[in-house]
């Protein structure tokens, strides 16, 4: 069976960001960052791990408040 419990908080900034595009806007976002919009929704919903480049790329690319600790919570630790 899929383990499909969250791992991590949702990070609002991200769904927002998300939700708030169109189409081709996801599609150019995700390209930007380096990943697919399944796997940027994955990490905004808590569900996908994410490498500490990746989460550079979000927080550089994403144009909303987000940090690489909301993305990498273990390192603020």
């Amino acid at each position: 069976m899929r383990n499909c419990h969250r791992k991590r908080k949702t990070i609002t900034a991200l769904v927002s960001k998300i939700n708030s595009l169109n189409h081709n806007e996801r599609k150019e976002l995700a390209h930007a960052c380096g990943t697919s919009i399944g796997n940027l929704r994955q990490i905004a919903y808590g569900f996908g791990g994410v490498s500490p480049r990746l989460a550079k790329s979000i927080v550089q690319n994403a144009g909303c408040n987000i940090t690489i600790g909301e993305l990498l919570p273990e390192l603020a630790d």
